[in-house]
């Protein structure tokens, strides 16, 4: 399928899916290099990055521990300027090294402010 619909909006295929399983799959690998320790803890944030996470968990061949957060800056397409935490992390995190998973990052805005959070709270890094 080389176009898509979603609503009023149409798509042409930009990157061919081989391509992005590929790219995935070159992640994960890279993931298991970097990673030394399994209590290590991944944190999808949703809603955004949830496919990713399922297809990057898929390719791990270790067992890690994932949960979700969700946090909202922007009102339609414009950033709010405020952090809003909607869902938080609810396993204990200290002394963790987070691997944060996002679907998008444009100013960084959320990041900046969600690591900052995480770090308070008591995350490794």
């Amino acid at each position: 399928m080389d176009k898509i619909q979603l609503k009023d909006k149409k798509f042409k295929l930009f990157i061919p899916q081989e391509a992005i399983a590929k790219a995935v799959a070159q992640v994960a690998r890279q993931i298991e290099h970097d990673i030394k320790q399994h209590e290590d803890l991944f944190v999808c944030i949703l809603n955004g990055a949830f496919m990713f996470a399922s297809e990057l968990m898929s390719e791990l061949n270790e067992s890690y521990e994932i949960t979700f957060a969700r946090y909202a800056s922007y009102a339609g397409t414009n950033s709010t300027g405020v952090l809003q935490e909607i869902m938080p992390i609810r396993e204990n995190i200290q002394g963790k090294t987070l691997i944060l998973l996002e679907d998008i990052i444009d100013t960084g805005f959320t990041m900046k402010h969600v690591i900052a959070k995480l770090k308070e709270q008591g995350a490794a890094e």
